[in-house]
């Protein structure tokens, strides 16, 4: 018996299957109001991602991205934000990401950064369900990065007045913030943190600033440890090692025709089977224990046909994986819409 069968024998339809599914999606959409008390809704996309096969997962790092946003957990957010770009950037939730990075940005002060991906999101998405909001976003931050911003050249010249100013008053600790932070956004990191280091021995009170907070992590000896760009994404690739990449699906089997073997003299229709595949890159410091990748295929309406574990055992860092999977337990090849696809492991 096919699911189809199954469903009308207990009187399910899919209409009102695919209308509890949505009404649920819908409910579990929320918001969140900023600072500056523009609203910006952060929830769950009721809408499926058909622009793309591996749309699912998109969406569910979308959904990961936005929970860290709710939390507060901006640093977190933006290198899950940036690999849904990345991999997806011509997809529902590739677009999104973009108001989400830039909403991210703004919470965290950087202006510029939030300008940008609000203006990319527009350009992608004009009649978006955040372009409202975004407008608003653009037009408020328009004027503040035009004043509070310089160019390298400007920045690179402040720099060389506040090294004199810090060498004739090293008591006063405006300049030195003001030096780490000029450091800081011209990417000068390691001498941004020796002077965030140095001023966090003498000052432990000035943990608590936010803007320390976020580029300085205290560790269990006593020391501090920079979070520049690279070390957030290397602590990303910590945390999610495994990335799934280079992803494609095909169909086999008879289709609407027959074969005919004459020398038996019959007719035989082969069935018809939904093949996924792609690899498995290890991109971690780790070797990886019991790697599986499962891949789950959808109807129409989140409807899960079926889902099957391809088994890779091993991964040590660096090592790459091929993976095939190919189902047949559908009701018709044509109603499959897309595929997920879900790497795990054990440490």
């Amino acid at each position: 018996m096919t699911l189809s069968e199954m469903w009308r024998k207990a009187g399910v339809t899919e209409n009102f299957l695919f209308c509890g599914l949505l009404g649920v999606a819908l409910i579990l959409a929320g918001c969140a109001t900023t600072p500056e008390g523009m609203t910006s809704p952060v929830g769950t996309n009721p809408n499926p991602d058909h622009g793309t096969l591996n749309g699912s997962a998109a969406q569910s790092g979308l959904a990961a991205a936005q929970r860290m946003i709710r939390a507060g957990d901006y640093s977190l957010a933006i290198p899950r934000l940036m690999h849904i770009i990345s991999k997806h950037p011509k997809s529902a939730a590739g677009v999104e990401a973009r108001y989400f990075l830039g909403l991210t940005y703004y919470h965290l002060g950087g202006y510029r950064d939030a300008l940008d991906h609000f203006t990319e999101y527009l350009a992608l998405a004009p009649e978006g369900k955040y372009a409202g909001i975004t407008r608003e976003y653009v037009a408020k931050l328009t004027d503040e990065v035009s004043q509070r911003y310089r160019t390298q050249e400007q920045l690179q010249a402040r720099i060389v007045e506040v090294v004199a100013l810090a060498r004739l008053e090293p008591e006063v600790l405006a300049h030195q913030l003001e030096l780490a932070d000029l450091y800081w956004k011209t990417s000068q990191y390691d001498k941004a943190g020796e002077i965030y280091g140095e001023l966090l021995r003498h000052w432990p009170q000035l943990e608590t600033d936010s803007t320390i907070r976020r580029r300085m992590e205290r560790n269990p000896d006593g020391t501090y440890t920079v979070l520049t760009p690279a070390e957030v994404e290397r602590r990303y690739a910590e945390t999610e090692p495994l990335v799934i990449y280079n992803t494609h699906s095909f169909r086999s089997g008879s289709g609407q025709g027959t074969q005919y073997y004459p020398r038996q003299g019959i007719r035989y229709r082969t069935p018809d089977q939904y093949h996924v595949t792609g690899q498995v890159l290890n991109r971690g410091s780790d070797t990886l224990n019991d790697v599986q990748v499962m891949v789950t295929i959808y109807g129409f309406g989140s409807m899960i046909y079926d889902t099957q574990v391809f088994r890779i055992g091993r991964m040590r860092p660096g090592d790459k994986r091929a993976f095939s999977v190919r189902f047949s337990d559908f009701d018709s090849i044509e109603n499959i819409t897309r595929y997920e696809c879900v790497a795990t492991f054990e440490r």
